[in-house]
């Protein structure tokens, strides 16, 4: 008897519908236990509950149903009878009836079809009875956040949820309104566009289908005829629920159909093969190669795979022999031996035998190298490895080499030391091969502990294999033979308009100091030197200490023409006009004791020079400031003491 018969089950239904419900509980419980998600069998036997006022047997089946059956129909049969139960309890039972349906939307609310649902919630809340203006104030809120989440969600009473909103809104304050709803407009109109995109696709299914298990791949295969997936799918469901009749007879009727499905000849022969039927599986293994001429490395590699494991290691052996042998063979069927071989057979004399034979004929072949050079890195054999890298490269093509250039650099990386990498580095540098790729493969891979310094090397090497040089047909050649000072004449000086100006504004002590400086080597002077000038110079007496020795403003444009003393300062009379002797008198020996101090013999040594600025107390660093201030640091001391 078949359990999913769709017509047989609604007969059941039906007939139990017409018995009391005693009777019909077990029909009901068999029912829903060969289909747990038809929504309206559940929803037929629990009314049958509510009806004879079973209440708690009602709830009992409820929570049985609701979470795995997410169906409005099946939650709105709840939520009427949690309203029926409540009806009676007064405000304690409005409470839980809106708590049943906070319970509700937090599973259904964003149902396409949930719409009917927001509304039957929001007319439950507007007939709550309110006493005090603040219960009013909470449920006009709580009423307004219920429309704000209604209108988000595309079912298909968006629309009118929207214009009750807006009515809501109006009703309460216009202004409030106005804001809230120019807020929740494009959200709207977003909602409306995703349920009517969505109708187009929910339109046609039927939610009171039964779920049974799949049987439409035959009538599939009347338009997919030709899919080799819809016949592998179609024979493996037969399999796996264990009518491996029907699944043989499914892959013999899709190998007709597709005879050069090589996916369907494999999954043939492997249920032939778990199935015991080896000869049968064998057929099939032979005709792949001998229909397969173009690609035969798989087939070649299955069937060697497939004699080991049904008639052993000589058998696998044997046709490894013959087919390799054949112009159609490739390295893979080397490969794939000597793998099996060394894995299965723990044979690794044979393997690499197997290794060296392929080497004769595929040493062009880079992928060949490189599953020979793993396969001795896992014998750790690096000695031969390094050979065979060497060898491989000695005979490649530079455009066929990058990969193997790229591994022998990471091996070397891995598993050699620094002296070994950089032995590699220098050797192999040297050759016409691409220096960029060999670079970049010892660059290139993640950096460790181990091969920093190697990695370290090797960009160094990079970077001075790409050194830009000056262009020095540009370069404007430095001469730095020395220049005399420049000396300064009372009449045409060779400099300048400006630089005159300047010389003609500073007074006669910087104008000597300027005349006996050397000429400077580099961007700045000797800081020493320019010292030991300042404080070896011989400067005319009678300047002013205290005055800066800079330009004077108005220096151009003032006539000092008139009468000087014999030190070249300004004899100026006082301002009534009528000269005192006594202060002239004064004066001239004042300037006496300055000319006398300035004429006396300096000492030419740097180093007492510094022992004198030592015991006046003047540090080296301030000598410059000092000498710049008064011409000479002596010579200001001493007039400095003849004006007090």
């Amino acid at each position: 008897m078949d359990i999913y018969n769709v017509e047989a089950a609604e007969i059941l239904a039906n007939e139990a519908l017409l018995l009391p419900i005693g009777e019909a509980a077990p029909i009901y419980e068999k029912l829903l236990a060969t289909f747990p998600t038809a929504v309206k069998y559940w929803k037929q036997y629990v009314e049958a509950y509510i009806a004879a006022n079973d209440e708690e047997t009602a709830k009992q089946i409820f929570s049985r149903c609701l979470l795995t059956c997410p169906h409005i129909n099946l939650w709105r049969c709840y939520i009427n009878f949690i309203k029926r139960v409540n009806s009676k309890r007064g405000s304690e039972g409005l409470e839980e009836t809106k708590k049943a349906f906070d319970f509700m939307l937090n599973y259904v609310g964003n149902d396409v079809a949930s719409g009917p649902v927001w509304m039957e919630y929001i007319a439950f809340l507007k007939s709550m009875p309110v006493v005090t203006p603040q219960e009013e104030s909470r449920r006009m809120t709580t009423i307004r956040k219920v429309y704000q989440k209604a209108i988000l969600v595309p079912t298909s009473h968006v629309e009118q949820l929207w214009k009750d909103y807006d009515n809501f809104e109006n009703s309460v304050s216009r202004t409030l309104a106005k804001g809230l709803l120019s807020e929740y407009q494009p959200k709207f109109n977003s909602a409306r566009a995703v349920y009517r995109e969505r109708k187009k696709y929910i339109d046609d299914i039927d939610w009171s289908m039964l779920a049974i298990p799949s049987t439409g791949s035959y009538k599939c295969l009347m338009y997919l005829y030709h899919h080799p997936d819809v016949w592998y799918d179609y024979a493996t469901w037969h399999a796996k629920n264990g009518s491996t009749d029907s699944a043989i007879k499914i892959f013999q009727r899709a190998v007709k159909a597709l005879p050069g499905s090589e996916v369907l000849k494999y999954a043939f022969a492997e249920l032939e093969e778990s199935i015991g039927a080896i000869q049968p599986a064998k057929t099939i293994y032979e005709s792949l190669v001998a229909e397969n001429a173009s690609m035969t490395s798989l087939a070649h590699i299955q069937f060697i795979r497939f004699l080991r494991r049904t008639e052993g290691i000589e058998a696998a052996r044997k046709y490894f022999l013959e087919a390799r042998k054949l112009p159609s063979c490739t390295y893979h069927v080397y490969v794939a031996y000597a793998t099996m071989s060394f894995c299965l057979d723990k044979d690794a004399k044979v393997a690499q035998n197997v290794f060296e034979a392929g080497l004769k004929k595929f040493m062009q072949e880079p992928g060949y190298v490189l599953e020979y050079a793993d396969f001795l890195c896992r014998l750790n054999d690096d000695r031969n490895v390094r050979a065979l890298f060497e060898r491989a490269l000695s005979l490649l093509p530079p455009e066929e080499s990058i990969e193997v250039w790229k591994r022998f650099a990471q091996f070397e990386q891995i598993y050699g030391d620094l002296s070994s990498m950089l032995k590699w580095l220098a050797k192999n540098m040297s050759k016409k091969n691409d220096k960029s790729v060999m670079l970049t493969s010892v660059v290139g891979p993640t950096l460790d502990k181990g091969n920093v310094g190697v990695a370290a090397n090797a960009k160094l090497l990079h970077q001075s294999a790409r050194v830009v040089r000056p262009e020095t047909s540009r370069m404007v050649i430095y001469d730095p033979r020395q220049i005399k000072g420049p000396v300064i004449a009372a009449t045409s000086s060779g400099y300048t308009k400006e630089v005159d100006d300047i010389f003609k504004m500073l007074s006669p002590p910087i104008m000597s100091f300027i005349t006996n400086l050397p000429a400077i080597e580099g961007p700045s002077p000797d800081i020493d030197i320019v010292l030991g000038v300042l404080l070896q110079s011989t400067l005319p007496a009678g300047h002013d200490v205290g005055k800066p020795s800079g330009p004077v403003p108005g220096a151009a444009t003032t006539d000092l023409s008139g009468p000087r003393n014999q030190n070249g300062s300004v004899h100026r009379p006082p301002r009534d006009g009528q000269p005192t002797k006594r202060k002239a008198i004064e004066r001239q020996e004042e300037e006496d004791a300055a000319a006398a101090a300035q004429n006396r013999a300096m000492p030419r040594d740097i180093f007492r020079l510094r022992q004198i600025q030592r015991s006046r107390g003047v540090a080296p660093a301030q000598s410059g400031s000092a000498a710049m201030s008064s011409g000479s640091m002596f010579s200001g001391e001493q007039s400095a003491n003849s004006s007090s």
